[in-house]
Protein backbone atom coordinates (compact mmCIF):
# COMPACT_ATOMS: atom_id res chain seq x y z
CA UNK A 1 0.00 0.00 0.00
CA UNK A 2 1.38 2.91 -1.13
CA UNK A 3 1.20 6.92 0.59
CA UNK A 4 2.20 10.00 0.30
CA UNK A 5 1.80 11.00 4.23
CA UNK A 6 5.32 10.66 5.98
CA UNK A 7 5.89 8.68 9.24
CA UNK A 8 5.87 12.81 10.85
CA UNK A 9 2.39 13.62 9.84
CA UNK A 10 1.50 10.17 10.67
CA UNK A 11 2.41 10.50 13.94
CA UNK A 12 1.35 14.34 14.22
CA UNK A 13 -2.15 12.97 14.09
CA UNK A 14 -2.24 10.65 17.17
CA UNK A 15 -4.06 12.62 19.53
CA UNK A 16 -1.47 12.57 21.73
CA UNK A 17 1.52 12.70 19.47
CA UNK A 18 5.10 10.86 20.28
CA UNK A 19 8.43 13.08 21.11
CA UNK A 20 11.79 12.20 19.16
CA UNK A 21 13.86 10.92 21.41
CA UNK A 22 16.91 9.98 19.39
CA UNK A 23 17.90 10.59 15.78
CA UNK A 24 17.76 13.48 13.71
CA UNK A 25 14.29 13.17 12.56
CA UNK A 26 15.11 12.94 8.26
CA UNK A 27 14.09 9.50 8.45
CA UNK A 28 10.05 10.58 9.37
CA UNK A 29 10.16 12.85 6.30
CA UNK A 30 9.92 10.32 3.52
CA UNK A 31 6.41 8.44 2.94
CA UNK A 32 5.69 5.67 5.34
CA UNK A 33 5.50 2.50 3.07
CA UNK A 34 4.40 0.35 5.51
CA UNK A 35 3.29 -0.46 9.13
CA UNK A 36 4.32 -3.49 11.17
CA UNK A 37 4.77 -4.74 14.76
CA UNK A 38 6.89 -7.51 13.76
CA UNK A 39 10.88 -7.39 13.06
CA UNK A 40 10.59 -9.88 10.24
CA UNK A 41 8.43 -7.69 7.65
CA UNK A 42 10.61 -4.03 8.29
CA UNK A 43 11.46 -2.81 5.49
CA UNK A 44 13.19 0.65 3.87
CA UNK A 45 10.03 2.96 4.75
CA UNK A 46 8.42 1.20 7.46
CA UNK A 47 7.52 2.42 10.28
CA UNK A 48 7.88 -0.10 13.38
CA UNK A 49 6.01 -0.05 16.46
CA UNK A 50 7.66 -1.79 19.40
CA UNK A 51 4.86 -3.77 21.56
CA UNK A 52 5.28 -5.69 24.78
CA UNK A 53 3.82 -9.23 24.89
CA UNK A 54 3.12 -11.58 27.44
CA UNK A 55 5.75 -13.43 26.24
CA UNK A 56 7.74 -11.12 23.54
CA UNK A 57 8.63 -7.50 23.81
CA UNK A 58 9.03 -5.56 20.56
CA UNK A 59 11.63 -3.26 22.13
CA UNK A 60 14.47 -6.09 21.54
CA UNK A 61 14.13 -6.63 18.34
CA UNK A 62 14.87 -3.34 16.83
CA UNK A 63 18.44 -3.95 15.56
CA UNK A 64 16.55 -6.73 13.93
CA UNK A 65 14.43 -4.35 12.22
CA UNK A 66 17.22 -1.75 11.68
CA UNK A 67 19.28 -4.04 9.83
CA UNK A 68 16.35 -5.06 7.60
CA UNK A 69 16.49 -0.95 6.30
CA UNK A 70 13.86 0.19 8.92
CA UNK A 71 14.59 3.76 10.47
CA UNK A 72 11.68 4.87 12.56
CA UNK A 73 10.77 3.55 15.45
CA UNK A 74 7.89 3.74 17.90
CA UNK A 75 8.85 2.99 21.63
CA UNK A 76 7.62 2.86 25.10
CA UNK A 77 10.81 2.80 26.36
CA UNK A 78 14.76 3.84 25.75
CA UNK A 79 16.71 0.20 23.48
CA UNK A 80 18.73 -1.56 25.80
CA UNK A 81 21.62 -0.56 23.38
CA UNK A 82 21.48 2.52 21.18
CA UNK A 83 20.65 2.28 17.40
CA UNK A 84 22.78 4.42 14.90
CA UNK A 85 22.04 8.38 14.91
CA UNK A 86 20.23 7.98 11.54
CA UNK A 87 17.34 5.86 13.76
CA UNK A 88 14.50 8.13 14.21
CA UNK A 89 12.90 6.97 18.02
CA UNK A 90 9.31 8.41 18.92
CA UNK A 91 8.72 8.13 22.26
CA UNK A 92 4.43 6.97 22.63
CA UNK A 93 2.56 6.83 26.25
CA UNK A 94 1.03 3.87 24.64
CA UNK A 95 2.24 2.06 21.77
CA UNK A 96 -0.78 -0.52 21.89
CA UNK A 97 -3.28 2.49 21.60
CA UNK A 98 -1.09 3.96 18.76
CA UNK A 99 -0.81 1.39 17.03
CA UNK A 100 -4.71 0.61 16.45
CA UNK A 101 -5.10 4.95 15.69
CA UNK A 102 -2.07 4.41 12.67
CA UNK A 103 -3.42 1.03 11.74
CA UNK A 104 -6.99 3.02 11.23
CA UNK A 105 -5.49 5.99 9.48
CA UNK A 106 -3.08 3.65 7.26
CA UNK A 107 -6.31 1.68 5.98
CA UNK A 108 -8.18 5.32 5.41
CA UNK A 109 -10.48 4.61 8.24
CA UNK A 110 -12.55 1.77 6.16
CA UNK A 111 -15.08 1.25 9.30
CA UNK A 112 -16.31 5.10 9.49
CA UNK A 113 -18.09 3.85 5.93
CA UNK A 114 -19.80 0.86 7.26
CA UNK A 115 -21.68 0.06 10.00
CA UNK A 116 -20.04 -2.28 12.41
CA UNK A 117 -22.00 -4.50 14.91
CA UNK A 118 -19.65 -5.03 17.76
CA UNK A 119 -20.61 -8.27 19.91
CA UNK A 120 -19.36 -9.07 23.36
CA UNK A 121 -19.66 -11.04 26.46
CA UNK A 122 -18.32 -14.65 27.81
CA UNK A 123 -20.54 -16.92 25.33
CA UNK A 124 -22.33 -16.74 22.49
CA UNK A 125 -20.72 -13.74 20.15
CA UNK A 126 -19.75 -16.00 17.32
CA UNK A 127 -23.22 -17.68 17.14
CA UNK A 128 -24.72 -14.03 17.29
CA UNK A 129 -22.64 -12.45 14.83
CA UNK A 130 -22.96 -15.64 13.14
CA UNK A 131 -26.83 -15.27 12.78
CA UNK A 132 -26.65 -11.49 12.32
CA UNK A 133 -24.53 -12.65 9.19
CA UNK A 134 -26.77 -15.01 8.11
CA UNK A 135 -30.23 -12.88 8.05
CA UNK A 136 -28.11 -10.21 6.11
CA UNK A 137 -26.79 -12.74 3.49
CA UNK A 138 -30.34 -13.67 2.97
CA UNK A 139 -31.97 -10.12 3.15
CA UNK A 140 -29.27 -9.28 0.03
CA UNK A 141 -27.44 -7.17 2.66
CA UNK A 142 -23.73 -7.05 2.06
CA UNK A 143 -22.10 -7.67 4.84
CA UNK A 144 -19.01 -9.17 6.28
CA UNK A 145 -18.22 -11.38 9.89
CA UNK A 146 -15.20 -11.79 11.81
CA UNK A 147 -14.75 -13.91 14.64
CA UNK A 148 -13.61 -17.28 16.00
CA UNK A 149 -15.09 -19.25 12.72
CA UNK A 150 -12.56 -16.20 10.62
CA UNK A 151 -13.57 -13.84 7.88
CA UNK A 152 -16.34 -13.88 5.46
CA UNK A 153 -17.62 -11.62 3.29
CA UNK A 154 -19.11 -12.86 -0.29
CA UNK A 155 -16.41 -15.52 -1.50
CA UNK A 156 -13.41 -14.77 0.61
CA UNK A 157 -13.26 -17.59 3.62
CA UNK A 158 -9.69 -16.18 5.45
CA UNK A 159 -9.19 -18.69 8.98
CA UNK A 160 -7.68 -16.15 12.00
CA UNK A 161 -5.10 -17.20 15.08
CA UNK A 162 -7.57 -14.52 17.61
CA UNK A 163 -11.28 -14.11 18.03
CA UNK A 164 -10.17 -10.65 17.25
CA UNK A 165 -7.85 -10.06 15.06
CA UNK A 166 -4.85 -7.67 15.91
CA UNK A 167 -5.02 -3.86 14.80
CA UNK A 168 -2.73 -4.44 10.98
CA UNK A 169 -5.10 -7.19 10.42
CA UNK A 170 -8.54 -6.45 11.38
CA UNK A 171 -7.96 -2.33 9.41
CA UNK A 172 -7.16 -4.52 6.46
CA UNK A 173 -10.03 -6.88 6.91
CA UNK A 174 -12.43 -3.93 7.04
CA UNK A 175 -10.72 -1.80 4.05
CA UNK A 176 -10.73 -5.01 2.25
CA UNK A 177 -14.38 -5.58 2.96
CA UNK A 178 -14.89 -1.51 2.24
CA UNK A 179 -13.59 -2.12 -0.95
CA UNK A 180 -15.70 -4.91 -1.98
CA UNK A 181 -19.12 -3.71 -1.13
CA UNK A 182 -19.59 -4.73 2.21
CA UNK A 183 -22.02 -2.02 4.31
CA UNK A 184 -22.33 -3.86 7.36
CA UNK A 185 -19.48 -5.97 9.45
CA UNK A 186 -20.68 -8.36 12.29
CA UNK A 187 -17.51 -7.86 14.23
CA UNK A 188 -16.42 -10.42 17.79
CA UNK A 189 -14.98 -8.18 20.45
CA UNK A 190 -13.27 -10.21 23.19
CA UNK A 191 -12.19 -8.68 26.30
CA UNK A 192 -8.73 -9.15 25.05
CA UNK A 193 -9.06 -6.72 22.32
CA UNK A 194 -10.23 -4.18 24.12
CA UNK A 195 -7.58 -4.19 26.62
CA UNK A 196 -5.09 -4.58 23.97
CA UNK A 197 -6.63 -1.64 22.20
CA UNK A 198 -7.33 -3.88 19.01
CA UNK A 199 -10.43 -2.39 18.07
CA UNK A 200 -9.70 1.25 19.13
CA UNK A 201 -10.18 3.51 16.32
CA UNK A 202 -13.17 1.89 14.81
CA UNK A 203 -16.53 4.08 15.63
CA UNK A 204 -19.16 1.06 16.35
CA UNK A 205 -23.15 1.38 15.28
CA UNK A 206 -24.54 -0.64 17.25
CA UNK A 207 -22.60 -2.87 20.51
CA UNK A 208 -23.99 -6.18 21.43
CA UNK A 209 -23.64 -7.81 25.02
CA UNK A 210 -24.75 -11.08 24.98
CA UNK A 211 -23.52 -12.29 29.11
CA UNK A 212 -21.11 -12.51 31.63
CA UNK A 213 -19.45 -14.87 33.51
CA UNK A 214 -15.92 -15.79 34.90
CA UNK A 215 -13.53 -16.38 32.31
CA UNK A 216 -9.89 -15.51 30.74
CA UNK A 217 -8.70 -14.70 34.54
CA UNK A 218 -5.23 -15.52 35.83
CA UNK A 219 -1.69 -15.69 33.92
CA UNK A 220 -1.12 -12.83 31.25
CA UNK A 221 -4.85 -12.61 31.28
CA UNK A 222 -7.23 -10.52 33.49
CA UNK A 223 -6.16 -10.08 36.51
CA UNK A 224 -9.54 -11.08 37.89
CA UNK A 225 -13.00 -10.98 37.08
CA UNK A 226 -13.74 -7.36 37.82
CA UNK A 227 -11.00 -5.88 35.17
CA UNK A 228 -12.17 -8.59 32.78
CA UNK A 229 -16.29 -7.04 33.60
CA UNK A 230 -14.50 -3.82 32.89
CA UNK A 231 -13.17 -4.23 29.82
CA UNK A 232 -16.20 -5.85 28.45
CA UNK A 233 -17.84 -2.70 29.36
CA UNK A 234 -16.01 -0.20 27.40
CA UNK A 235 -17.42 -1.80 24.15
CA UNK A 236 -20.94 -0.46 25.76
CA UNK A 237 -19.34 2.64 26.59
CA UNK A 238 -16.43 4.21 24.80
CA UNK A 239 -16.76 3.52 21.23
CA UNK A 240 -19.64 5.73 20.11
CA UNK A 241 -22.24 2.62 19.34
CA UNK A 242 -25.71 4.82 19.07
CA UNK A 243 -27.78 1.57 20.56
CA UNK A 244 -26.65 -0.82 22.83
CA UNK A 245 -28.37 -4.52 22.72
CA UNK A 246 -27.95 -6.35 25.81
CA UNK A 247 -29.65 -9.91 27.14
CA UNK A 248 -31.31 -8.28 29.99
CA UNK A 249 -32.04 -12.15 31.67
CA UNK A 250 -27.98 -12.26 32.93
CA UNK A 251 -27.00 -11.63 36.43
CA UNK A 252 -24.72 -9.09 35.44
CA UNK A 253 -26.72 -7.20 32.85
CA UNK A 254 -27.85 -4.00 34.82
CA UNK A 255 -24.45 -3.51 36.32
CA UNK A 256 -22.80 -3.83 32.96
CA UNK A 257 -25.45 -0.97 31.69
CA UNK A 258 -24.90 1.35 34.10
CA UNK A 259 -24.24 5.02 32.82
CA UNK A 260 -24.56 3.71 29.22
CA UNK A 261 -25.51 6.87 27.45
CA UNK A 262 -26.67 4.94 24.01
CA UNK A 263 -30.15 3.99 23.41
CA UNK A 264 -30.68 0.72 25.23
CA UNK A 265 -32.50 -2.22 23.95
CA UNK A 266 -32.88 -5.04 27.00
CA UNK A 267 -34.08 -8.49 25.47
CA UNK A 268 -35.08 -11.33 27.84
CA UNK A 269 -37.32 -13.62 28.62
CA UNK A 270 -39.51 -11.79 31.31
CA UNK A 271 -42.40 -9.34 29.88
CA UNK A 272 -40.08 -6.08 31.15
CA UNK A 273 -37.97 -6.50 28.50
CA UNK A 274 -37.73 -4.26 25.24
CA UNK A 275 -37.66 -7.26 23.06
CA UNK A 276 -39.28 -10.59 24.37
CA UNK A 277 -38.98 -14.60 23.90
CA UNK A 278 -42.14 -16.56 24.70
CA UNK A 279 -43.90 -19.84 24.16
CA UNK A 280 -40.26 -21.42 23.80
CA UNK A 281 -40.04 -25.11 23.57
CA UNK A 282 -38.09 -28.13 21.96
CA UNK A 283 -39.19 -29.49 18.42
CA UNK A 284 -37.34 -32.31 16.57
CA UNK A 285 -37.34 -31.39 12.61
CA UNK A 286 -35.63 -33.82 10.30
CA UNK A 287 -34.83 -36.65 13.21
CA UNK A 288 -32.32 -33.01 14.91
CA UNK A 289 -33.13 -31.63 17.56
CA UNK A 290 -33.96 -27.46 17.56
CA UNK A 291 -35.92 -25.18 19.20
CA UNK A 292 -38.93 -22.75 18.68
CA UNK A 293 -40.03 -19.48 20.14
CA UNK A 294 -42.22 -16.48 19.80
CA UNK A 295 -40.18 -13.09 19.09
CA UNK A 296 -41.91 -9.78 20.33
CA UNK A 297 -40.76 -6.60 19.67
CA UNK A 298 -43.37 -4.06 20.72
CA UNK A 299 -46.63 -4.78 18.73
CA UNK A 300 -44.67 -6.87 15.96
CA UNK A 301 -44.20 -10.69 16.75
CA UNK A 302 -42.75 -13.56 14.71
CA UNK A 303 -42.64 -17.28 15.38
CA UNK A 304 -38.93 -18.48 15.46
CA UNK A 305 -37.39 -22.45 14.85
CA UNK A 306 -33.91 -22.51 15.14
CA UNK A 307 -31.94 -25.78 13.92
CA UNK A 308 -30.01 -25.83 16.95
CA UNK A 309 -31.28 -27.11 20.73
CA UNK A 310 -31.08 -25.28 23.29
CA UNK A 311 -32.25 -22.26 25.82
CA UNK A 312 -29.16 -20.52 25.54
CA UNK A 313 -29.44 -20.50 21.68
CA UNK A 314 -32.95 -18.43 22.01
CA UNK A 315 -31.17 -15.90 23.84
CA UNK A 316 -28.24 -15.82 20.72
CA UNK A 317 -31.09 -15.58 17.98
CA UNK A 318 -33.12 -12.81 20.13
CA UNK A 319 -30.17 -10.43 20.18
CA UNK A 320 -29.18 -11.05 16.66
CA UNK A 321 -32.90 -10.53 15.74
CA UNK A 322 -33.14 -7.47 17.49
CA UNK A 323 -30.36 -6.03 15.65
CA UNK A 324 -31.12 -6.89 11.89
CA UNK A 325 -34.58 -5.60 13.12
CA UNK A 326 -32.66 -2.02 13.88
CA UNK A 327 -30.75 -2.38 10.69
CA UNK A 328 -34.29 -2.91 8.54
CA UNK A 329 -34.64 -6.41 8.32
CA UNK A 330 -38.66 -7.73 8.37
CA UNK A 331 -38.92 -10.10 10.92
CA UNK A 332 -40.59 -12.34 8.66
CA UNK A 333 -37.36 -12.74 6.32
CA UNK A 334 -35.33 -12.78 9.51
CA UNK A 335 -37.11 -15.70 11.00
CA UNK A 336 -37.62 -17.70 7.48
CA UNK A 337 -33.26 -17.14 7.55
CA UNK A 338 -32.89 -18.77 11.11
CA UNK A 339 -34.65 -21.92 10.24
CA UNK A 340 -31.81 -23.13 8.16
CA UNK A 341 -28.70 -21.90 9.95
CA UNK A 342 -25.56 -23.52 10.47
CA UNK A 343 -23.17 -22.18 12.13
CA UNK A 344 -19.44 -24.10 11.90
CA UNK A 345 -18.61 -25.60 14.81
CA UNK A 346 -21.63 -24.73 16.94
CA UNK A 347 -23.91 -27.48 18.19
CA UNK A 348 -22.46 -29.14 14.33
CA UNK A 349 -25.06 -32.14 14.79
CA UNK A 350 -23.70 -35.26 12.96
CA UNK A 351 -26.08 -38.50 12.83
CA UNK A 352 -23.86 -41.93 13.38
CA UNK A 353 -25.74 -45.52 13.16
CA UNK A 354 -28.99 -44.68 15.23
CA UNK A 355 -27.09 -42.11 17.84
CA UNK A 356 -25.70 -38.09 17.54
CA UNK A 357 -22.54 -36.96 17.87
CA UNK A 358 -22.13 -32.81 18.13
CA UNK A 359 -19.40 -30.73 17.50
CA UNK A 360 -19.20 -27.85 19.77
CA UNK A 361 -17.34 -24.80 20.83
CA UNK A 362 -18.07 -24.79 24.38
CA UNK A 363 -14.52 -24.69 26.72
CA UNK A 364 -15.31 -23.25 29.79
CA UNK A 365 -17.61 -24.56 32.49
CA UNK A 366 -20.46 -22.30 32.05
CA UNK A 367 -20.38 -23.38 27.94
CA UNK A 368 -20.40 -26.39 28.76
CA UNK A 369 -22.56 -26.70 30.82
CA UNK A 370 -25.06 -25.55 28.39
CA UNK A 371 -24.26 -27.55 25.83
CA UNK A 372 -24.81 -30.85 28.25
CA UNK A 373 -27.94 -29.86 29.84
CA UNK A 374 -29.39 -28.93 26.67
CA UNK A 375 -28.69 -32.79 25.09
CA UNK A 376 -29.70 -34.16 28.31
CA UNK A 377 -32.99 -32.58 27.41
CA UNK A 378 -33.36 -34.61 24.92
CA UNK A 379 -33.07 -37.94 27.27
CA UNK A 380 -30.14 -39.77 25.46
CA UNK A 381 -29.59 -43.64 26.52
CA UNK A 382 -25.98 -41.99 27.30
CA UNK A 383 -24.73 -38.66 27.30
CA UNK A 384 -20.76 -39.14 26.75
CA UNK A 385 -18.03 -35.64 26.33
CA UNK A 386 -15.15 -35.64 25.44
CA UNK A 387 -12.70 -32.53 25.84
CA UNK A 388 -9.49 -31.18 26.97
CA UNK A 389 -8.27 -27.32 27.67
CA UNK A 390 -5.85 -25.18 26.79
CA UNK A 391 -2.59 -25.23 27.80
CA UNK A 392 -0.03 -22.78 29.50
CA UNK A 393 -3.21 -19.91 30.40
CA UNK A 394 -7.00 -20.32 31.97
CA UNK A 395 -6.21 -22.94 34.40
CA UNK A 396 -8.98 -21.95 36.44
CA UNK A 397 -11.07 -23.78 33.56
CA UNK A 398 -10.01 -26.91 34.17
CA UNK A 399 -11.69 -27.80 37.26
CA UNK A 400 -14.77 -25.88 36.50
CA UNK A 401 -14.97 -28.28 33.12
CA UNK A 402 -14.14 -31.10 35.11
CA UNK A 403 -17.18 -30.96 38.18
CA UNK A 404 -19.45 -29.82 35.08
CA UNK A 405 -18.45 -33.01 33.15
CA UNK A 406 -18.54 -35.21 36.25
CA UNK A 407 -22.05 -33.77 37.47
CA UNK A 408 -24.03 -34.36 33.76
CA UNK A 409 -22.29 -36.83 31.46
CA UNK A 410 -22.13 -40.39 31.33
CA UNK A 411 -18.71 -40.65 30.58
CA UNK A 412 -15.85 -38.53 29.60
CA UNK A 413 -12.98 -38.56 27.87
CA UNK A 414 -9.72 -36.66 28.67
CA UNK A 415 -7.90 -35.27 25.88
CA UNK A 416 -5.85 -32.33 24.09
CA UNK A 417 -6.92 -29.23 23.08
CA UNK A 418 -4.43 -26.44 22.12
CA UNK A 419 -1.72 -28.05 25.06
CA UNK A 420 1.22 -25.56 23.90
CA UNK A 421 4.27 -26.75 25.47
CA UNK A 422 2.06 -28.06 28.84
CA UNK A 423 1.78 -32.01 28.74
CA UNK A 424 -1.83 -33.02 27.64
CA UNK A 425 -1.22 -35.52 30.42
CA UNK A 426 -0.70 -32.82 33.08
CA UNK A 427 -3.62 -30.83 31.94
CA UNK A 428 -6.00 -33.55 32.26
CA UNK A 429 -4.81 -34.67 35.81
CA UNK A 430 -6.03 -31.22 36.46
CA UNK A 431 -9.50 -31.93 35.07
CA UNK A 432 -9.73 -35.41 36.52
CA UNK A 433 -9.13 -34.13 40.34
CA UNK A 434 -13.52 -33.23 39.74
CA UNK A 435 -13.91 -37.30 39.37
CA UNK A 436 -14.39 -38.99 42.45
CA UNK A 437 -14.88 -42.16 40.42
CA UNK A 438 -12.00 -42.89 38.00
CA UNK A 439 -14.34 -45.73 36.02
CA UNK A 440 -16.42 -42.41 34.81
CA UNK A 441 -13.74 -40.78 32.70
CA UNK A 442 -10.60 -41.83 30.43
CA UNK A 443 -7.35 -40.02 29.38
CA UNK A 444 -6.32 -40.36 26.03
CA UNK A 445 -3.54 -37.74 25.24
CA UNK A 446 -3.80 -37.92 21.35
CA UNK A 447 -7.04 -36.09 20.27
CA UNK A 448 -7.60 -37.82 17.11
CA UNK A 449 -7.25 -41.29 18.82
CA UNK A 450 -9.61 -40.29 21.48
CA UNK A 451 -12.54 -39.49 19.08
CA UNK A 452 -12.16 -42.63 17.48
CA UNK A 453 -12.09 -44.65 20.42
CA UNK A 454 -15.61 -42.76 21.47
CA UNK A 455 -16.94 -43.40 18.26
CA UNK A 456 -16.05 -47.10 18.84
CA UNK A 457 -17.95 -47.43 21.77
CA UNK A 458 -21.21 -45.24 20.76
CA UNK A 459 -24.26 -47.15 20.46
CA UNK A 460 -27.52 -46.64 19.16
CA UNK A 461 -29.77 -43.88 21.19
CA UNK A 462 -26.48 -42.02 22.48
CA UNK A 463 -24.97 -38.84 22.54
CA UNK A 464 -21.39 -37.91 22.08
CA UNK A 465 -20.38 -33.98 22.45
CA UNK A 466 -17.16 -33.44 21.03
CA UNK A 467 -16.14 -30.21 22.73
CA UNK A 468 -13.69 -27.55 22.89
CA UNK A 469 -12.54 -27.29 19.39
CA UNK A 470 -15.95 -26.50 17.24
CA UNK A 471 -14.84 -25.78 13.93
CA UNK A 472 -11.40 -25.00 14.31
CA UNK A 473 -8.45 -26.67 11.98
CA UNK A 474 -5.37 -26.88 14.09
CA UNK A 475 -4.08 -27.41 17.35
CA UNK A 476 -1.27 -25.32 19.28
CA UNK A 477 1.49 -27.90 20.24
CA UNK A 478 5.20 -27.04 21.04
CA UNK A 479 4.59 -24.10 19.13
CA UNK A 480 3.67 -25.36 16.21
CA UNK A 481 0.01 -25.43 14.49
CA UNK A 482 -0.64 -28.81 13.74
CA UNK A 483 -3.46 -29.49 11.58
CA UNK A 484 -6.26 -31.15 13.22
CA UNK A 485 -10.32 -30.95 12.49
CA UNK A 486 -13.05 -33.23 15.04
CA UNK A 487 -15.48 -33.07 11.88
CA UNK A 488 -12.58 -34.68 9.84
CA UNK A 489 -11.99 -37.48 12.04
CA UNK A 490 -15.75 -38.03 12.42
CA UNK A 491 -16.07 -38.11 8.86
CA UNK A 492 -12.86 -40.04 8.34
CA UNK A 493 -14.48 -43.16 10.29
CA UNK A 494 -17.39 -42.80 9.13
CA UNK A 495 -16.40 -43.00 5.42
CA UNK A 496 -14.23 -46.16 6.93
CA UNK A 497 -17.76 -47.43 7.82
CA UNK A 498 -19.04 -47.03 4.54
CA UNK A 499 -21.72 -44.47 6.11
CA UNK A 500 -23.02 -41.10 4.64
CA UNK A 501 -22.58 -38.34 6.54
Amino acid sequence: MTHTATVRQFLAALPTPPTLIAGDGIAADFPMDSLVADSRRATIGSLFVCIRGAKADGHRYLATAYAAGCRCFLVERQPDEPLPPDACLYLSRDTRRDLALLAAAYYGHPARQMKVIGITGTKGKTSTAWMCHHILQKAGIPSGYIGTCGVHYGQVRIDTANTTPDPLLLQRHLRDMKQSGVQIVLLEVSSQALWQHRVTGIPFHTAVLTNLSPDHIGGAEHPDFDHYAACKRRLLTDFGAQTVIANADDIHAEQMLTGVRATILRCGKDTAADVQAINICRQIRDHLPGIAFTYRIGQEIERVFLPLPGEHNVYNALLALTVTHTLGVSLPLAATALSDLHIPGRFDMIPFRGALVVVDYAHNGASLRAALETLRDYEPRRLVCLFGSVGERTQCRRRELGDVANELSDFTYLTADHPGFERVEDICADIAASFPDARRYLIIPDRARAVRTALESLCEGEVLLLAGKGDEQSQAICGRLVPYSDRAVVEAYLSELAVPV
